[in-house]
């Protein structure tokens, strides 16, 4: 994270890059999940949907809560080309169950129970 956003040390995106992917292949969750971000976005590289979901799924599968959420996300709005609703229902429900409160708002949407989208978006009015 210092080199992928220059905090102490002079920004190195490949740096970053290097020091993520070793992580990454070595299992480490929050490494994997950084990736899967990166490639999301497009941040430094080219967007890779395929590189960011497989990335986000090495995570998620260790029980991940930020990779589950992103994963089901992904599918939720049909990013993935085999993937869709019912496993971003399974992914978000993992992630909502750890506390991920994003997850569960979204989870609640995709369901069609606005109730805690409605909390939230109220909550978030207070701070």
């Amino acid at each position: 994270m210092l080199h992928l956003k220059g905090f102490g040390v002079g920004q190195d995106f490949g740096r970053a890059m290097h020091w993520y992917r070793e992580a990454a292949r070595r299992g480490h969750a929050a490494a994997q999940n950084m990736l899967g971000t990166v490639y999301f976005a497009g941040e430094g590289v080219e967007r890779n949907l395929a590189e960011a979901e497989r990335w986000w799924r090495m995570a998620a599968e260790q029980g991940y809560a930020a990779a589950q959420f992103n994963l089901g996300g992904m599918y939720s709005r049909e990013l993935s080309a085999t993937l869709g609703r019912d496993e971003a229902i399974d992914w978000l429900a993992k992630a909502a169950e750890q506390g991920h409160r994003r997850a569960a708002v979204e989870l609640d949407a995709l369901r069609g129970e606005p109730a805690a989208a409605d909390d939230e978006g109220r909550a978030g009015g207070l701070l």
